[in-house]
């Protein structure tokens, strides 16, 4: 489950950023509005072991253990495609909102 974990939050990590920007405030500490954002990012980056998770509990209710290392490749395929995908996805989002983006953040630290 190890590279699904890690090829997801490598793509959510940037897409997260961007979806919800969240300048500091006046003092230069994160917003409340961060730590929901923080929480929500943890819970979808657990959710990337689903398919590597589902097999080994096939595995283990039906006893087979050959099931057990499909496992494996199918956590590797799982990262390495979210890694891809959403950060394809967080590219394409940055280059057609970076003005508004750039625009928020300057606005916060002003």
């Amino acid at each position: 489950m190890l590279p699904s974990v890690l090829g997801g939050a490598a793509g959510l990590a940037p897409l997260a950023s961007l979806v919800s920007v969240q300048p500091l405030d006046e003092t230069g500490n994160p917003t409340p509005a961060w730590s929901l954002k923080v929480h929500i990012a943890l819970l979808a980056v657990a959710l990337t072991t689903l398919v590597p998770a589902m097999i080994l509990l096939a595995a283990w209710l039906g006893q087979t253990s050959w099931l057990s290392w499909a496992a494996v490749p199918a956590g590797i395929a799982t990262g390495v495609s979210l890694a891809a995908y959403l950060g394809r996805r967080a590219v394409t989002r940055l280059e057609s909102r970076q003005v508004r983006i750039l625009t928020i953040l300057a606005d916060a630290a002003r």
